[in-house]
């Protein structure tokens, strides 16, 4: 697994970035080995915005069909941006990897229709959400 770290406007420290391996590690079982994990930290400076933090991750993942991106909102520290940004991103991960387990079709249908859901309520979940 390959980490690039980059910085806008901020330097981090080494406690960001060994917390980033930390976490960017445990996903070393679930993903192959040749994954690029792009990291992006931020500071956004300006009479408005008072140093907020931003996390950007972007994942390359071989296999799955789309990357895998999340941003965090604005933060006081990394450390929290950082947290949200692993959490949509370990969300998106299980998303993506169950789509391309049930050949690329909605996993929750394949589901209900494997745990015996009544009729009825497997029609409502196929309806289209306006």
């Amino acid at each position: 697994m390959k980490i690039t770290i980059k910085t806008i406007h901020t330097s981090i420290s080494d406690d960001d970035k060994s917390r980033l391996r930390e976490l960017v590690l445990k996903w070393a079982r679930e993903l192959p080995a040749s994954t690029i994990v792009k990291t992006t930290f931020e500071e956004k400076t300006g009479p408005k915005r008072d140093g907020n933090k931003i996390v950007h991750m972007l994942l390359n993942v071989p296999g799955f069909k789309k990357t895998i991106f999340a941003k965090s909102p604005a933060m006081n520290d990394f450390k929290t941006a950082l947290d949200i940004v692993v959490d949509r991103i370990d969300r998106q991960i299980v998303k993506a990897r169950d789509f391309e387990h049930y050949g690329n079709s909605r996993p929750r249908y394949i589901i209900a229709k494997t745990i015996g859901m009544p009729a009825g309520l497997l029609r409502r979940l196929r309806r289209k959400k306006k």
